[in-house]
């Protein structure tokens, strides 16, 4: 973000006429790289170089949008776990997504491509892209292949709106400004977009209609998994500035946090037991033996919450400084 930051205020200041703009840029960032947003908002920078910095900024992160070798490792990771958890409720072996590999790799990894250009722009405190050419390369290979599908679609803008959401959430966490519950429940809801996308991605390329039973549940399902994450991810995510719904949850209710994710939980769970039992024999047999693997892995059936951090600021501070 900082040389992002520093080539679009060379940008501003060459087009202002300034001499010597790589200099002056230097002067004007310094060592603002942690807090580039509030640079933006209180540098010494007229109005009109600042809107020109955004939407120079903005270009740039727009070209930052090359899927790169790490990206697809990263999408390799949530393949992974794909095929091993949802490719039995189609009845098929976790090795049968070598059939989809392509299709599933360039899909995850563009996502993957999404999100880190809207961590950039969090960071730099900027709006989303008008126009994502990340999300037009996706929308037109998924259209050319006749797998643009409304459902699939209508998840990839699911994802935009989580975005939009996170940076809003985001920002107001950092701030220490008020939340709002129902954005932060639906933030919650959407943050696995990308398991529906590739999910329905899968019926797609099968010839086959989804089926709306199965990604009834496996919404909920995905739902608790997400929970189970950011509780283990609290303190890291704290650090990050990252969304993390037990994070919103101590910005929403103080030391009343732990008792409502508690409540949350236990109506999830109830949901869960309830749109499990309407599956098939054998879809609830699939999903049995991948939650005997996961907990043998994990160790425990039981929720483990963290401790409330009331202060993030000093919580961040004693961080670094022991570090």
């Amino acid at each position: 973000p900082r040389q992002i930051m520093m080539e679009a205020i060379v940008e501003a200041l060459k087009a202002a006429g300034i001499e010597d703009a790589e200099a002056e840029a230097e002067l004007l960032v310094g060592e603002a790289a942690h807090d580039l947003i509030g640079f933006a908002r209180s540098s010494g920078l007229s109005n009109e170089l600042k809107a020109h910095v955004r939407a120079a900024a903005a270009k740039r992160v727009s070209s930052l949008n090359l899927v790169s070798f790490e990206l697809m490792d990263r999408a390799r990771g949530t393949l992974e776990d794909f095929a091993r958890t949802y490719l039995p409720l189609h009845d098929l072996d976790p090795s049968d997504i070598v059939h989809f590999l392509p299709e599933l790799v360039f899909v995850e990894s563009l996502i993957y491509a999404m999100d880190e250009e809207n961590e950039q722009l969090a960071r730099l405190g900027l709006a989303a892209l008008p126009n994502s050419t990340i999300e037009a390369k996706l929308l037109g290979v998924l259209e050319a292949r006749g797998l643009a599908h409304d459902s699939l679609v209508h998840q990839i803008r699911d994802g935009k709106e989580y975005w939009a959401l996170e940076r809003a959430l985001c920002s107001a966490m950092a701030a220490n400004t008020a939340l709002d519950a129902s954005q932060c429940m639906r933030a919650q809801a959407l943050k696995s977009f990308d398991y529906r996308v590739l999910n329905i991605l899968v019926f797609a390329m099968r010839g086959v209609d989804p089926d709306p039973c199965l990604l009834s549940f496996l919404e909920i399902d995905e739902r608790l998994t997400d929970i189970a994450d950011d509780l283990f991810d609290y303190e890291d995510d704290v650090l990050k500035g990252s969304f993390n719904i037990f994070r919103a949850f101590v910005h929403l209710h103080g030391s009343r946090a732990a008792e409502e994710m508690m409540a949350l939980i236990a109506g999830l769970e109830v949901e869960h037991a309830a749109r499990l039992a309407v599956l098939p024999d054998d879809k609830r047999a699939a999903f049995a033996r991948r939650l005997n693997e996961v907990f043998a892995r994990r160790g425990t059936r039981t929720w483990q919450l963290p401790v409330p951090i009331m202060d993030e600021a000093a919580y961040i501070r004693s961080c670094y400084t022991e570090s």
